[in-house]
């Protein structure tokens, strides 16, 4: 496989880009403004990144399946 196939963004999934980002803000922004000792912007950075990787590793490994009962009879019990 060639790197030129990795990079397609044809298929590209902006809305799971969009929700990685929106992790990645709401936990750099936590962690600049939670903690009372001061924490580096840099370091604040560093831990969104690891949420923000591991919320999207978790998303590729375990995604949210909904499973229709193909049968829409009423259960009696």
């Amino acid at each position: 496989m060639k790197i030129i196939d990795l990079l397609n963004f044809d298929k590209l999934n902006t809305e799971n880009l969009i929700k990685y980002l929106i992790m990645f803000s709401v936990i750099t922004i936590a962690t600049l403004i939670i903690p009372t000792c001061g924490v580096l912007k840099q370091h604040a950075i560093f831990v969104g990144l690891i949420a923000s990787t591991t919320y999207s590793i978790l998303d590729m490994c375990y995604p949210n399946y909904i499973v229709k009962d193909k049968y829409s009879q009423v259960s009696m019990y």
